[in-house]
């Protein structure tokens, strides 16, 4: 007697699952065979029917991968490596084909994140990108056509998170700030999203608190202001000096007058 186990179980689940494809086959190979030989018949009593017969097996039997896609052909499950790419193909009938786009997206995330002083902030981002031709395969298998939700999104936020706590509030709203954190994660995201081709990273907006935004301006509005003091201020020292220096120099010219003058009456 064969003792019953746990291996035992799934030794016969197998062995029901293989049954199970095996009377799937023979169904399909029937039915395929039963329709070939009613369609000979047809043919055979009726000529006119060739040309209908013929579109319609055309239709089944060909496929077209539209321009900036490439494709594969999955049949009962099982992925061909070989990729097809844009234009009319031949398949088998009970094929079908995974269409992958090639055509460049335009990802737009608003993404909150956090200063270097702890401030919540949110940031509008935008990531230009394509898939990589020759790796479309791996991604399909990996995420199928998901890799925005389960890939590139995470990755950008997690990114920019990463480096937005390295600056504080008042640096990011200054212009080089955000050309600079555009370059770096458009460096980053170059690294780290292997398959997809970067395009472009673009830092749109960045939306700070009201109140912060409004004691930034007011303090950005205090130092132009002090600069502006300071250059009226540092302009009128230049105009005193400017004018002390032509009153001395008129002096010296009156006393080199008035010397001239009373030696040439001595003479």
């Amino acid at each position: 007697m064969i003792p019953i186990t746990f291996s035992y179980f799934t030794y016969i689940e197998k062995k029901l699952k293989l049954l199970n494809n095996n009377i799937k086959f023979i169904y399909i190979f029937t039915y395929n065979l039963q329709m070939f030989s009613n369609l000979k018949t047809i043919l055979l009593n009726n000529k006119l029917t060739i040309v209908p017969v013929i579109g319609l097996g055309g239709y089944f039997c060909t496929e077209t991968v539209p321009p900036s896609h490439v494709a594969y052909s999955n049949l009962f499950g099982k992925i061909s490596n070989s990729k097809l790419e844009s234009g009319i193909h031949l398949k088998n009938p009970f094929a079908e084909f995974i269409k992958i786009p090639l055509l460049t997206t335009n990802l737009c995330l608003d993404i909150d994140v956090a200063t270097k002083e702890g401030l919540n902030l949110s940031v509008q981002t935008n990531l230009i990108y394509r898939l990589d031709e020759d790796k479309t395969l791996p991604i399909y298998l990996k995420f199928k056509k998901n890799y925005d939700d389960i890939f590139i999104k995470p990755i950008i936020e997690s990114k920019l998170r990463n480096l937005i706590s390295s600056y504080e509030a008042k640096d990011l709203y200054n212009e080089s700030t955000r050309l600079e954190i555009k370059e770096k994660m458009f460096q980053e995201l170059t690294v780290s999203t292997d398959g997809f081709v970067v395009e472009h990273f673009l830092v749109n907006k960045i939306k700070l608190p009201h109140q912060l935004q409004q004691s930034i301006e007011n303090k950005l509005k205090a130092e132009q202001e002090n600069e502006q003091m300071a250059f009226i201020i540092d302009k009128e020292k230049k105009q005193i000096t400017f004018s002390i220096e032509k009153e001395k120099l008129e002096a010296e010219r009156k006393t080199i007058e008035a010397n001239g003058i009373k030696a040439f009456v001595k003479n």
